[in-house]
Formats: structure tokens, sequence, C-alpha cells
């Protein structure tokens, strides 16, 4: 990005979503933040719900606003969110759990070709409206549709391209729907940098449009996400003042916060304090020593969170005392649920039916190539028990 005294301060990101939730949504919220911070005045186009309330964002406009408002750049060190009027569908990798007043989310492999037309057209102009004034340049979100949304717009004013690459459209749609390529091909080919977040990501992206974009491996940089190191810092204080402070900031929020059902120890819906055997009972008989091994983000096949669940006895024989504590929601928390439990009974019949049951777009909780019989481990056979409570693995969503 360009020293921000040049007289072009303006950033434009493009995002077909909200900014909130899943990773891609607190991809963009972050990195607007930190631009922000360096003196940039960053229009954010997305999918952003009215009742979205952000204290980082200073202004929101709609497409129905007037021209001059939305052609005018944003002041440095301001983030303005600009809304697409869409009058129809938004055509989306995956079936969207989430629901929104006055939207209306579908499948892109659903979408009729007027429908993704009407998306592409209608953001595109808000996009060349938002561009008007002159930026930097684009940073559009995902492979499909939003870099094709933003080339439409600003491809005869040439301004700069980059597209960063998340694994939903890759995963969702174009691994297994090729013909959806063409909405992602001229954006790629015009875009000056393709950013992955992995070298997987790089490399399926790489050898999907080999043949499309001979110089597709010249494009593609690999910048790994990061993380705020003032949101996760190093503390001072013992492991049993961070539980007190836990259980205090859960008791005084109105928050998700958990009931565990003590045969499995998972936590189903962090609302019951008042139940006996709770996340809070859970953690306090964790010893500071103890390895604990986190997982946070969405509860969807494509994390791996159940492979991670079939490896962790094997983790448990080096390790007994160790914790595997998951935190997330997602469509997949009734398989990780039920997997959970199988591995805690030890019913590898019934494992078999929840990992190798197909969701309604034909895919597995888990890689139905593996041989779950042959790695089969129970983990009641390896879990440490404290107070009559199974001390492996807790689920917090």
């Amino acid at each position: 990005m360009a020293d921000y005294n040049t007289p072009l301060h303006h950033v434009v990101i493009v995002h077909g979503y909200s900014l909130q939730g899943s990773g891609s949504n607190v991809y963009t919220s972050n990195i607007a933040q930190q631009w922000k911070k360096q003196g940039y005045g960053i229009t954010i186009v997305c999918q952003s719900p009215p009742d979205d309330c952000y204290k980082w964002v200073d202004q929101r406009l709609t497409g129905d606003e007037s021209t001059d408002m939305i052609s005018t750049a944003p002041p440095r060190g301001s983030i303005r969110v600009v809304v697409p009027s869409i009058d129809g569908v938004i055509p989306v990798s995956y079936a969207y759990q989430d629901s929104f007043t006055g939207f209306k989310f579908k499948p892109i492999i659903e979408c009729t070709e007027d429908e993704i037309t009407n998306y592409i057209e209608r953001t595109a102009d808000t996009i060349r409206q938002v561009c008007r004034p002159g930026c930097l340049g684009v940073l559009a979100n995902h492979i499909l549709l939003s870099p094709l949304c933003a080339f439409v717009a600003i491809e005869k004013n040439a301004i700069p391209l980059i597209i960063k690459i998340h694994g939903t459209a890759l995963s969702y749609v174009l691994n297994k729907h090729s013909q959806y390529k063409r909405y992602a091909v001229d954006a790629l080919r015009y875009s000056h940098r393709l950013v992955a977040g992995s070298k997987h990501v790089a490399t399926v992206t790489m050898e999907m449009f080999q043949n499309e974009i001979p110089n597709i491996q010249q494009k593609i940089v690999k910048i790994r996400p990061g993380m705020d190191e003032f949101t996760f810092e190093f503390t001072q204080k013992s492991f049993k003042d961070q539980l007190s402070n836990f259980a205090s900031s859960i008791n005084n929020k109105d928050c998700n916060s958990g009931q565990l059902i003590s045969r499995s120890s998972i936590v189903t819906n962090i609302s019951d304090l008042e139940q006996s055997n709770n996340a809070i009972e859970w953690l306090s008989l964790v010893k500071p020593e103890d390895p604990i091994i986190v997982f946070f983000g969405k509860i969807i096949n494509t994390k791996g969170i159940g492979e991670l669940l079939l490896a962790f006895p094997c983790i448990l024989e080096q390790f007994p005392n160790t914790r595997l504590i998951l935190v997330g929601k997602g469509t997949n928390m009734k398989h990780l649920k039920m997997l959970i439990d199988s591995m805690t009974s030890g019913d590898i019949e019934h494992l078999h039916t929840v990992a190798h049951c197909k969701d309604s777009i034909n895919d597995t909780f888990i890689d139905s190539h593996i041989d779950l019989s042959t790695i089969f481990k129970p983990l009641s056979k390896f879990s440490v028990e404290q107070n009559g409570t199974m001390m492996s693995v807790l689920l917090l969503k």
C-alpha cells in the first residue's frame, strides 16, 4: 500500500457479506481498522445489515443515497460502509445460516443467470460511484463474485485490484462446479496481486486456474491473516484469577455461557450457569500445567474439526492430561456433538453414521475416504476423569 501522504488516500474494500461472524467478515473488519489507524480513508462496499452498529464505522450509506454522498471520498482516518441496493437475491458460496432483515441469501449454484447478473451489475454500479473521486486501489474478498463486480466497475479507469482469496468459494463451488470459473477468470487476469492466507489456498488456486491464467503463479503472494496484538496479549495474572474473571464476565453480561453434559463434557448452549456441571466447573478442574488445545472457528466440515477429534485420542495416549476446547458455531454443530458422544461411548457404528452422513451439498462431516475402523480409539479409554467429569473435550457454542 502506498504511503498515505499521497493525494490519493482512499482505499476501497469490496466484500459480499456482513462484517461479523465468519472468517472473511472478521478479516475485512480488522484490515479496515488497521488501515484507518494508518490514516487512510476506507470505503467498505458490503451487505452489512441495518442493525449492525460498530464504533469503528464513521458513516453508513446505501446505494439509494444521493450520488454526491457516495461519490465523495471519506476523510483520512475514517471508515464508511456503503451497502449496494441489490433488490433481489445475494449469491453466496454455501447455504448461509445467518438471517438478516432485508437480505435474501441464495447459494450461487442455485441462482439463475439473471439473478447473478443483477447482483453483479448493481454492486458494480455502487463500486463505480464509490471510486469516482479516485482511490489507491480496490481489495476484493473471495474469488466469487466480489472481484468480478470490482473488475466491471474499475477496468476502464485502470484502478489497481488486489484479490484476497478465501477457501469458501474454492471448496463449496469451484471444486465441484467448474462452470462457475467464468465468473472469476476476467478479474483474476486483471488483478495486480492475488493474496492467499495459506500455502494450501495458494496451491489450490494455482492448480485450478493454471490453464486460464498462465502467469497466475507470479500473481500469488502468501500473507498470513495475522493477529491483533491488542486483542490477544500476555498476562501476569494467575490461571485461577483468569478463570475467576471469565466467570464474572459471563455472569455480568447478557451472553451465551453454558451447560455441560457430564458424560461427554460438551457445553451445548452456554446459558444456564445453574447447572451442576457447567463450563466454569469444567475449566476449574484444569490445572495450569495441563496442555490445552483450542479450536476457534466455524463448525463446518471443511475446517477439519472432525479429523481433529479422531486424532485427539492419539494425543491423549502420549499426553493424558491434554484438554481440547472447541469454540464456535456452524451448520455441523449437531454432527460434532454426536461425534464426541460416539467417541466417548466407544460406539463405532454410530460414529460411522455421523461421520459419513451427507449434507445438503453432498459433503460428509469427515472425509469419506478415511477408514474409520482402522483409526478409531474411544475417548473414554484415555480421558482423565475428575469429580465424575470426563476431562477431555469441552465444546463451547
